[in-house]
């Protein structure tokens, strides 16, 4: 049960806060770790050959910029700018991979972005191929993706299940016209409606829908006709994430008004409202902002206590070591966090010379051939 919240205990709780999928948290990282460090953690997470690997892949392109976005994102309409992108990939797949010796079993694969939908079934096909042509997908491998319905077609998501994936996460973030307008979203229920129905048709086994609450214009009223709609699709799996209005470090973010933003008691009510009719409609809780039906995967483990979490979210196969591709990705390798350049073109540049694109920002761990 969701406990109780004074106003005073709102207002001393609202506060900016790192998200909670690493530990120590962002913010915390040594800004002193470079691609030979990198190098030295791949070798280390060779060595456990008989371990499966995580893999993450970022697409960081979108058509439009959602003026809520907390993403490393790029807007972008030029198919030849992904292919360039996708080059830069398999340059660094090719990297990466020789330093992990045997160990390319994969039990979890995830695409995120961005949109990862934004690539052309034949790019997506490319990307495919670059993957597993140094990598092997476990027959039961956890295989996902995130899309906007808006900009996914059907072919894609029949391309992609007979590649192997799986699970899929929708973009939902709320159907009120009034908040999608103010958040530059627009994206009716019918064609998520049409996605989720098409997902299930293929053989995913898994549908998430995503929302974020505290957005600009919501209300009570038009929050709960959106949790109707959502429970009404019957998804497995529901995210219900809070906002972050961080203007100063996503500067799109400024064009949101900001008198418009639920104050911090108004978000707690949204997010309470959420939570009682998920609840109510036979969700089970999960964490801080998930949400599975009672005989999904997620629920069952996390009545037996087998649930895990990394910066892919929760899932039941656990994989001691994630290796992320493509700009601004994180990885979780031989005992040290690696995350790659956020720009576009520091990251190609780095590959294109054959360097590992490391940001600089990584391990919060001192490396050593224990440090597992």
């Amino acid at each position: 049960m969701l406990p109780a919240l004074t106003d005073e205990q709102i207002h001393r709780l609202d506060r900016a806060a790192p998200r909670y999928t690493s530990y120590p948290t962002v913010p915390a990282w040594r800004d002193d770790f470079g691609a030979a460090d990198y190098v030295r953690a791949l070798q280390i997470a060779s060595q456990a050959t008989a371990e499966p690997l995580s893999i993450y892949v970022h697409i960081p392109f979108c058509r439009e910029m959602c003026t809520f976005c907390g993403c490393n994102a790029l807007v972008s309409r030029n198919p030849a700018r992904a292919d360039r992108y996708l080059d830069a990939i398999e340059r660094e797949v090719g990297l990466v991979a020789p330093h992990l010796g045997a160990r390319r079993s994969v039990s979890r694969l995830q695409l995120g972005g961005g949109t990862p939908t934004t690539l052309t079934e034949a790019q997506l096909l490319r990307l495919w191929r670059i993957l597993t042509a140094q990598f092997e997908i476990r027959a039961d491998a956890e295989v996902a993706l995130e899309i906007d319905p808006a900009v996914t077609s059907i072919g894609q998501l029949r391309l992609l299940r007979e590649l192997g994936f799986n699970r899929i996460s929708m973009g939902v973030q709320d159907f009120d016209p009034c908040v999608q307008r103010a958040v530059n979203r627009i994206q009716s229920v019918e064609e998520t409606r049409r996605l989720v129905d098409a997902a299930r048709e293929l053989g995913y086994r898994s549908v998430s829908l995503d929302l974020i609450c505290g957005l600009p214009k919501q209300s009570p009223e038009g929050w709960s006709r959106t949790l109707r709609e959502v429970i009404a699709m019957a998804p497995d799996r529901l995210a219900v994430f809070s906002f972050a209005y961080v203007p100063d470090l996503k500067p799109h973010q400024r064009r949101l008004v900001q008198a418009d933003l639920p104050a911090p008691a108004g978000k707690a009510t949204l997010y309470r409202i959420a939570y009682d009719t998920l609840v109510a409609a036979g969700y089970q809780a999960i964490g801080l902002d998930h949400f599975a039906r009672p005989d999904d995967e997620l629920a069952v483990a996390d009545r037996q206590g087998r649930l895990w979490r990394d910066f892919q979210g929760y899932t039941t196969l656990r994989a001691p070591d994630t290796i992320a591709f493509g700009m601004s990705g994180i990885g979780n390798v031989g005992g040290a966090y690696v995350q790659s350049s956020h720009h576009l073109v520091e990251y190609t540049r780095a590959v294109s010379r054959g360097v590992l694109p490391v940001t600089g920002s990584g391990s919060p761990t001192t490396i050593s051939a224990g440090a597992r």
